[in-house]
């Protein structure tokens, strides 16, 4: 009989490790099936004595042990996985089994026991160096190319990332010519047999592999892996939104250097972080990063604020615009149209005392829709919708006024002013999964010329157009967020980089400083302005943030951020209200613990953190401060 101890691979299990008794053989490292509460889950072994041997222990608990009748043992993980996912833990603040189910899709829980019977050889090893490669996109695809064409020849597996599915679907199609009969393309969109096909492929295939996938499928074990590419590694796609805010990017350099594998990261234009790990020696330039794109294409900024209406709002479409439709429809050309938000109208306020439209459950700004010949409000945030035909909460007026540019409204206008036009439309609302969004861009493609609308989920998808417009993004400036004008950045190059012709920017900012950077394509000089301005106030990668959120009636919340400071107050600590301050009739606040770029996470304050009640979540280096 043997006492083991296991971490639950659980987002749910705040605890670390389990205890448990089986009289079956299990091995340190395999995944077995453990009893917990009323269900059973998968669980890691990470040590294992005998009873008799622990006889004095078993006697100070303060509970019984549960026995694992049938373990089914499988070894899923290799030492390095492991390793790295226990690196990450550590610096993520996340106890190790929430991390691990972050990193491993759940189809690969459930894999035929016959796969997973053996445990998994050693990686063999090599030089694990870390390579920027800041270039287009079709630059950047024929390096890739050269390195996977040198590492196979070397016998040598790469594994090749990308942020979203769509994303990686066209990776595939642009680096299996030639080499096709190495390249393995698995998403978490395919069907369970197919991917336990895949996975047995990889597992047993003797000729190295090019597995080009999205994150999660890097804990797919291979012992001859020489390379990890990550593209798009500017993309907030990487990064779970949800505890324990896991980041690919931080796992996969944590994963190359325990494996020794080359580790090359590209984009149009990198994290502003990565170009100042760059520029300090911590990463190695694959080839000078580009400092303008020189694009081939126009980039023209549009002034809306003078395009008002007889009605006193503004045009949605300006003249520029919309005579770039119709040259393109003339031409039977094809065009994107990028808005920012859903819905008609993304803001409603009240037209006497100002006040915002909110949901009624967590006080987030609703949006206005339309279904059928009816408008009602939808709260993007929760889920929750109601009528629109309402007065104004705080002075009881019927006088609301609908604000700003959204996709619905977009479509709308368009139908109104090119009656007949057949409009495809790709966002959250009417093709939110992967396979109905391929749907849309396949009936878009087969379409001679043609105009697709979009958010910025349909950017993901987008093949090159001759035209583009940017409708609407000045919503984005009041976003307090001191990633904002980088992600702006990165948006809008996307975009223009699949325009083959012409881009308009519509804009009532064209003051934004980020906006001439788009124009000129001069990406290194915003780098230099958005480092000093970092440095200037001390944001990443000058500091580390580490964010605690927590929520509860009003005065719970006052109480605990008082608590929150005084426990903490040895350290850098500031508490304040979030941004969307009530969720679920909770109110929120944000802590943030500010500590220098080069301190470590000290015991005392990693000890503190950790000892925090479920209640409240950790996030290190957050995406956003509010």
């Amino acid at each position: 009989m043997q006492l083991i101890e296991v971490i639950p691979i659980s987002k749910s299990v705040p605890k670390e490790s389990l205890f448990y008794f089986t009289g079956k053989k299990v091995a340190c490292g395999s995944i077995i099936s453990v009893p917990l509460r009323k269900k059973e889950i998968k669980g890691l072994v990470i040590s294992k004595k005998s009873v008799s041997s622990s006889k004095s222990e078993l006697r100070q608990q303060r509970f019984s042990l549960r026995k694992v009748a049938d373990p089914k043992p499988q070894y899923l993980f290799s030492d390095s996985f492991f390793e790295s996912a226990a690196e990450l833990s550590d610096f993520s603040l996340h106890p190790l089994g929430s991390v691990i189910h972050s990193l491993v899709p759940s189809v690969f829980l459930s894999l035929p026991h016959e796969l997973l019977k053996k445990k998994k050889t050693k990686q063999k090893g090599y030089i694990h160096e870390k390579y920027i490669i800041q270039a287009s996109q079709e630059e950047r695809f024929s390096h890739y190319k050269n390195i996977l064409r040198e590492q196979l020849a070397q016998k040598r597996s790469v594994v090749f990332l990308s942020p979203s599915i769509a994303l990686s679907e066209k990776a595939y199609e642009k680096l299996a010519k030639g080499i096709g009969a190495h390249c393995r393309l698995i998403h978490s969109a395919m069907g369970k047999k197919k991917i336990y096909r895949i996975v047995e492929e990889i597992l047993f295939s003797p000729k190295p592999l090019v597995l080009i996938t999205t994150g999660k499928f890097l804990s797919i074990p291979r012992s001859d892996i020489g390379a990890i590419i990550l593209d798009g590694e500017n993309s907030s796609f990487y990064k779970e939104k949800k505890r324990p805010y896991t980041d690919i990017r931080d796992f996969a350099e944590i994963f190359s250097k325990k494996i020794k594998a080359k580790l090359f990261l590209g984009d149009l234009y990198l994290r502003t972080e990565t170009l100042w790990r760059f520029e300090a020696g911590e990463i190695i330039e694959f080839l000078p990063p580009k400092t303008n794109l020189n694009f081939s294409n126009e980039a023209r900024l549009v002034d809306m604020r003078q395009k008002v209406k007889k009605a006193g709002g503004f045009k949605i479409v300006g003249k520029e615009l919309e005579s770039l439709i119709k040259k393109s429809l003339k031409e039977r050309e094809k065009i994107f149209l990028f808005v920012a938000r859903h819905g008609l109208h993304p803001v409603t306020v009240c037209g006497d005392c100002g006040k915002s439209v909110s949901c009624e459950r967590c006080s987030s700004p609703v949006v206005l829709h339309k279904a059928g010949s009816k408008n009602f409000f939808l709260c993007h945030k929760c889920g929750r919708s109601r009528s629109a035909e309402e007065r104004c909460k705080k002075c009881n007026s019927w006088k609301l006024v609908p604000l700003g540019i959204g996709i619905e409204l977009l479509e709308k206008k368009l139908k109104e002013n090119f009656r007949g036009l057949k409009i495809f439309r790709i966002d959250g609302d009417v093709s939110p999964t992967f396979s109905k969004a391929t749907k849309v861009l396949d009936e878009f493609e087969k379409e001679e010329g043609g105009l697709l609308i979009g958010t910025e989920m349909a950017v993901n998808y987008l093949t090159p157009v001759s035209y583009s417009g940017i409708v609407s993004m000045d919503s984005f400036f009041s976003i307090p967020d001191f990633h904002i004008n980088e992600k702006i950045l990165n948006l809008s190059l996307r975009i223009r980089e699949k325009t083959k012709k012409t881009m308009i920017i519509q804009t009532r900012d064209p003051e934004q400083p980020v906006l001439e950077f788009i124009k000129s394509g001069y990406v290194m000089d915003f780098y230099r302005k958005e480092i000093e301005e970092r440095k200037k106030f001390g944001f990443p990668p000058f500091s580390v943030f580490i964010k605690i959120v927590f929520s509860g009636r009003s005065e719970e919340v006052l109480k605990e951020g008082e608590k929150l400071k005084e426990y903490f107050n040895a350290f850098d600590i500031s508490v304040y209200p979030g941004f969307v301050s009530k969720v679920k009739n909770k109110y929120i606040r944000n802590a943030i613990i500010k500590m220098d770029k080069n301190s470590r996470i000290e015991p005392n304050l990693k000890k503190k953190i950790l000892s925090l009640p479920p209640k409240f979540s950790v996030d290190v280096n957050p995406d956003n401060l509010l």
